[in-house]
């Protein structure tokens, strides 16, 4: 269980925490040039400038990397995965990855060892929200989400049951 009272005065806390090193830094910066108090200010900022350009930049390779290596091979990884452990065939419908694998967790009619994999990757899935990883968690639902379509396809077309009466039929008859 997590209280978001107390993750958001962690982040406080952390964000104050890593401002020390900078502030050492701004201060040294100050004091060796005789730059005085706008020397540590600009030094201050200047540091966060650079972090955040960093952090672009960081970000833009990521998803460069991911959009024309990684996505192809991770999504056959995840496919590879579904099939070599027999996981059962999608719904029609789904509303995300946790939704899949929430149902085979659910449903008693499967094997336990399938169910026990399925609430695995919910696990992987969940810490990787609650890790702050944001872009991997997105990237992995993204290639799991490719990698189930693809999965469903493999079972060929599905079947309708032609026999059943429409719901739309006119009430004039």
């Amino acid at each position: 269980m997590q209280f978001q009272s107390k993750r958001n005065r962690n982040l406080i806390v952390s964000t104050l925490y890593n401002l020390i090193p900078d502030a050492i830094i701004a201060l040294a910066t100050a004091l060796i040039t005789d730059g005085g108090f706008w020397m540590f200010v600009g030094v201050m900022v200047g540091l966060q400038i650079l972090y955040l350009a960093i952090t672009i930049k960081d970000a833009l390779w990521l998803w460069a990397f991911y959009k024309f290596k990684g996505k192809k091979e991770t999504t056959q990884y995840y496919y590879d995965y579904l099939v070599d452990n027999n996981f059962p065939r999608p719904d029609e419908y789904h509303s995300d990855v946790n939704d899949y694998f929430s149902v085979i967790v659910d449903d008693e009619k499967q094997k336990s060892e399938i169910r026990l994999k399925a609430a695995f990757e919910l696990g992987s899935l969940a810490y990787l929200a609650s890790s702050g990883a944001m872009t991997k968690h997105m990237q992995t639902g993204i290639c799991f989400e490719d990698a189930i379509e693809r999965y469903d396809r493999s079972f060929g077309p599905r079947e309708y049951d032609d026999d059943k009466e429409d719901d739309y039929e006119d009430d004039d008859e």
